[in-house]
């Protein structure tokens, strides 16, 4: 007798069932097992001889065409390892999709026949099926109670049952055709024929290679030739990329290059059965490249030859709704080192930890400094605001620069990362400001929606006419969002055309790409937007980009704060083709973010910022546990925070007990203990101690946190 010890997602400990004698099973194979009193899928951890259970042991029901690589099997453990926790706390980041457990009926022989007619009857349905059907679906089609048919002929082995339906991505869905013509380049300029040869020379062992290019130096086409190689070795590819709306231009370019067919799809936006269908692609073992955002990193690939991060600077890589919380480059490392293969780094302004790494070596650095054909270095002007009296925060010089700009025929790109009417809502009587009833931050104003809304909990409120605490009604908006600062433009130019870009505006996908199209055909002739607009996207005839309010985020209270306002402005910039101006609004241009961006200095910003967290004890000079604790009462949630406190070692440096800055989000206030240590290990031996608390109430605990808010 033989048996097998299971682990679930999320679910602790291992679980011991028999395996039926007619089973070939084996580690990482994934199964169909009854548990309590449902059916769940499980992958097989470890198989036995003996048994080591004393109480009833369940049999093992099904098999799945499912299963993990020992490669992945390893990884999984390591990935568990790093985060301190158990395997099963991560399973659900490896497994494939497979969801509740529904029976599924599919004609296994097309050419039976039957005397009885509610038998061929319900043979007919399945056999018309594009896919495996579930009983009640079989039951409407047929008109009657179907399911004694379907069991006879369940025992004739005449149908058979599935429990997950695949189906091959759809590429319309998933995938928008470029609005423009994408070109390969025939060669190499000498700069990246350099790099691609001394890759090439460490293709076949571990390595962290850092990409550092400036914005068009044809990073995307050195991808593309080490891929190239990659394949032809027979081996395959993992293509990580930060979002979604990024997919369509690498696709299309490596779809030019490669067949079709080896170009494998991963992430959340396709379907679950559309997601196996990868999955089970992945698993056919043939040499192929599986392009996504973060969760590609799990892609269960038996022969990966190299990994390719890009826009590695990019917190996207970062997975902040569940535990642990993992980073995509973190765990791309783990996963090249245990398979001996490169990993390359792209991006054009890297972060602090990664450029750290490798100015010490750690990372090979590879800096391109040249632009490829039709890109050049723009002329770049500060502006600062604190001499200017402007109601909606765009200055007269980039009033007349908008003018001259588009009478010219050239395009216009205005950034501003905060979107909305206003920023708050304020009785101008007691000084009575909106905000949130979940959650300790005023609601943003929405004029076109005429609503106040909070942006952390989606709470919406009618827009009042009156203050609820005094009464008064003279109710004021302030602060402004590009909501505000569209209306502004068109009041200012009423002939010329403004196109708004925001989460507000785009809450379908393709209206990203819709409008991308509106400005690359000249449809438009001012795009005003947030963040999305950097993403990557070219547009030759745009001579003019504005930054609205470059302050935005240098003030916020995280440590990464200068660093992504400093990648953030120079994403901006890089927007500019053909010798096009940027003006950067801002009132404070004394600050070395600001100067270093004018003076485009990114050694020396990279310089000071490393000192400054070198002396404050922050990554890369060491690793930070966030622990955070929620309650509905503000008491007890601090409480926790102090039981917490007591148990943490004390030769480890603790900020906290504190609120967050955002003091309550949801009705839950947040206390937060910041831990940090130089030593990666000790952090773990506090979350093995506070880890004893989590049946009295629950906290979170995150590994080098990205959000501080």
């Amino acid at each position: 007798m033989r048996y097998a010890k299971v682990l679930f997602s999320d679910i602790k400990g291992e679980y011991t069932y028999q395996i039926p004698e007619n089973f070939s099973l084996k580690k990482g194979d994934i199964i169909l097992v009854p548990l309590r009193d449902r059916k769940k899928f499980g992958i097989v951890w470890k198989i036995s001889n003996k048994k080591d259970y004393e109480g009833k042991i369940k049999k093992i029901e099904n098999k799945t065409d499912f299963f993990l690589p020992e490669n992945i099997m390893e990884l999984a453990g390591k990935v568990a390892d790093y985060y301190f926790t158990h395997i099963s706390k991560i399973l659900k980041f490896f497994l494939p999709p497979l969801g509740e457990v529904k029976r599924r009926y599919f004609l296994k022989h097309k050419e039976y026949q039957t005397e009885n007619e509610k038998e061929q009857k319900v043979i007919e349905i399945l056999k018309n099926a594009k896919n495996p059907l579930l009983s009640r679906t079989v039951r409407q089609k047929t008109g009657f109670s179907s399911d004694y048919y379907i069991k006879k002929l369940l025992k004739k082995d005449i149908i058979g049952i599935t429990h997950y339906l695949l189906k091959k991505p759809s590429l319309k869905k998933f995938i928008i055709e470029p609005f423009e013509k994408i070109e390969i380049p025939e060669r190499f300029t000498p700069e990246q024929e350099k790099i691609y040869r001394e890759i090439l020379e460490k293709i076949s062992e571990f390595k962290v290679h850092l990409i550092h290019g400036v914005t068009g130096s044809g990073k995307t086409f050195l991808y593309l030739k080490l891929v190239e190689k990659v394949l032809e070795k027979g081996k395959s590819v993992i293509l990580l990329i930060p979002e979604i709306s990024l997919v369509p231009q690498i696709y299309f370019i490596f779809k030019k290059y490669f067949k079709e067919d080896c170009i494998i799809l991963w992430g959340s936006a396709l379907s679950r059965a559309e997601r196996l269908y990868s999955f089970k692609s992945v698993l056919s073992g043939k040499p192929c490249i599986v392009m996504g955002p973060r969760s590609a990193v799990f892609a269960p690939l038996k022969n990966t030859g190299i990994i390719v991060i890009d826009e590695e600077q990019e917190n996207s890589y970062k997975e902040d709704e569940r535990f642990p919380y993992y980073h995509a480059k973190e765990i791309a490392k783990i996963r090249a080192e245990i398979e001996n293969i490169p990993l390359i780094l792209g991006t054009a302004t890297p972060q602090s930890e990664t450029y750290y790494f490798a100015k010490k070596s750690e990372y090979k650095l590879y800096p391109i400094k040249e632009r490829v054909r039709g890109y050049y270095f723009p002329k770049v002007e500060i502006l600062d605001m604190r001499e200017e009296r402007f109601p909606f925060f765009l200055s007269a010089k980039i009033i007349e620069e908008i003018e001259r700009t588009v009478k010219n025929r050239k395009q216009v790109i205005l950034f501003l990362n905060r979107r909305g009417f206003a920023h708050f809502m304020q009785c101008m009587d007691c000084g009575y400001i909106f905000e949130c009833k979940n959650c300790s931050i005023p609601y943003v104003y929405h004029k076109k929606r005429r609503k106040l809304v909070c942006h952390f909990c989606g709470d919406e409120l009618k827009s009042p006419d009156f203050c609820p605490l005094c009464g008064g009604t003279d109710v004021k908006y302030s602060g402004y969002g590009t909501e505000k600062i569209e209306e502004g433009l068109k009041d200012i130019f009423p002939d010329f055309r403004i196109i708004r870009m925001d989460l507000d505006t785009t809450r379908q996908r393709k209206r990203v790409f819709e409008i991308f199209r509106r400005l690359k055909n000249r449809e438009a002739d001012v795009l005003l937007g947030t963040q999305m607009i950097i993403k990557g996207f070219d547009f030759p005839e745009v001579s003019l980009i504005g930054i609205l309010y470059a302050d935005l985020t240098l003030n916020l209270p995280d440590f990464r704060a200068r660093e992504r306002t400093f990648i953030m402005l120079n994403q901006v910039i890089g927007r500019a083709r053909k010798g096009g101006k940027v003006i950067i609004q801002t009132m404070n241009p004394e600050n070395p973010v600001i100067r270093h961006i004018k003076e485009g200095n990114m050694d020396k910003f990279y310089e000071e910022e490393l000192k400054e967290r070198e002396m404050l004890s922050y990554p890369p000079f060491s690793h930070l546990m966030l622990v955070e604790t929620r309650n509905r009462k503000r008491k007890k949630a601090m409480e926790q925070g102090e039981e917490i406190r007591e148990i943490v070692d004390e030769d480890l440096e603790i900020l906290g007990p504190s609120f967050a800055p955002i003091e309550k989000i949801r009705n839950l206030y947040r206390v937060r203990l910041l831990i940090k240590s130089k030593k990666r290990e000790k952090l773990g031996r506090v979350f093995e101690n506070i880890s004893k608390l989590d049946k009295k109430y629950p906290f979170r605990v995150e590994i080098n946190p990205y959000n501080f808010l």
